[in-house]
């Protein structure tokens, strides 16, 4: 199954309220009036993939009161290997949570590493008696603030570079279990749902300092998907 590119499903995300995050330097305005000097670079935010075969989960969110990582050795119809808790830094809307590379291999996650999340927060506290298909802890499907966390529904991760798959897909093509509501908020979509894919750290390249100043750049906004979808690479 060839990985879908990311796209507008990454505004499934919405129901974990999560922030922006880490962001590349502004371009370089040159000298002048308009000038601007380069922002330090945060830690990459997603999953990433470590040397050693680890991952390294990051995500913000500002709402989210609990965050957990699940991580599948299948895109598709797959129950998961395994589940870890991110932890928030102090000070922080951060959440960050580390697998080595041993322990990936214990609950028989290959080579590629299928993951999302899954949240809950002030309309949906966490409860210890929670499990997939449960409705432990739900208050209300959206509180007065906008909240409308449903750990029952996988999120993919907005900082994920590459997807296992289209929300709808062969052999995934009731969209039904992304729904919430009485008859639907504790059905899982987990074994359904796309993944988001652990990858390899990329490295910042800023490229040369641009010789002209900021109000003589042209910045163009694009559409990731419709630009990519040709691409054979």
């Amino acid at each position: 199954m060839r990985p879908a590119r990311l796209g507008a499903c990454v505004l499934l995300l919405v129901a974990a309220c999560v922030d922006s995050g880490a962001r590349p330097p502004p371009i370089d305005a040159g000298d002048g009036p308009d000038a601007a000097s380069p922002e330090p670079w945060a830690p990459e935010l997603g999953g990433t993939r470590r040397p050693d075969g680890g991952v390294t989960f990051r995500v913000r969110s500002s709402r989210a009161t609990r965050i957990e990582a699940w991580i599948y050795a299948a895109p598709l119809g797959a129950p998961a290997a395994m589940h870890v808790e991110l932890r928030r830094d102090p000070g922080t809307d951060r959440f960050v949570a580390e697998v080595d590379a041993a322990t990936l291999a214990a609950a028989g996650v290959g080579d590629t590493v299928y993951y999302g999340y899954r949240a809950w927060g002030p309309n949906w506290p966490w409860d210890p008696a929670w499990q997939p298909g449960s409705a432990a802890g739900h208050v209300t499907d959206v509180d007065a603030d906008g909240n409308r966390m449903n750990p029952n529904k996988l999120l993919i991760d907005p900082y994920a570079r590459e997807l296992s798959h289209d929300p709808t897909t062969i052999g995934s093509d009731d969209g039904r279990v992304y729904r919430v509501g009485d008859d639907w908020r504790a059905v899982d979509s987990g074994p359904a749902a796309a993944k988001s894919i652990a990858l390899p750290a990329i490295a910042p390249d800023v490229g040369p300092r641009p010789g002209r100043p900021l109000r003589d750049q042209i910045v163009y906004e694009v559409h990731l998907r419709g630009l990519t979808r040709g691409d054979a690479d």
